[in-house]
């Protein structure tokens, strides 16, 4: 599964992060993805702190 992860900016106040997903009737919402996929896309990931 390959998903975008949001943050808190705000150093002085929680942030709530609401998440809206959509799919057509009768396909799955989450679709899992193999290995040679997240290999391809290695660098679009951002490294933590």
């Amino acid at each position: 599964m390959i998903h975008l992860q949001g943050a808190n900016n705000l150093p002085d106040a929680q942030s709530q992060l609401v998440v809206t997903m959509f799919a057509l009737p009768g396909t799955p919402i989450l679709t899992l993805v193999g290995a040679e996929e997240l290999a391809e896309r290695r660098d679009r990931r951002v490294s933590r702190p």
